[in-house]
């Protein structure tokens, strides 16, 4: 496997990271990770499954932060999602799933 992760510069405690199966092909899409230490972090790959170009992230809210604001974070990050290649289609789908709590 590849671990890719970000770890808080503020804190000795906490950060993301996500596990990459060594045979898929990915990249680190940095343009899309929304990270403000002790508040909100995030780790996004891109990532062709099936001849389909699918986004996938590892997205964490701090504990006792404010949710609003998370969201509020957290809304450029889906509208920016952007593939960066074409895939044989001349469409592709994208499901997006926000979970506040």
């Amino acid at each position: 496997y590849n671990f890719l992760f970000r770890n808080r510069h503020t804190n000795s405690r906490g950060g993301v990271a996500i596990y990459i199966k060594n045979d898929l092909k990915y990249i680190r899409r940095e343009d899309l990770e929304i990270n403000y230490d002790d508040e909100f972090e995030s780790v996004i790959i891109e990532a062709t499954i099936d001849n389909k170009n699918v986004i996938v992230g590892e997205i964490h809210r701090v504990p006792n932060t404010s949710e609003v604001t998370s969201v509020e974070r957290y809304e450029p990050l889906i509208s920016n999602l952007n593939p960066t290649t074409k895939n044989n289609s001349s469409h592709s789908s994208y499901s997006n799933i926000v979970n506040t709590y």
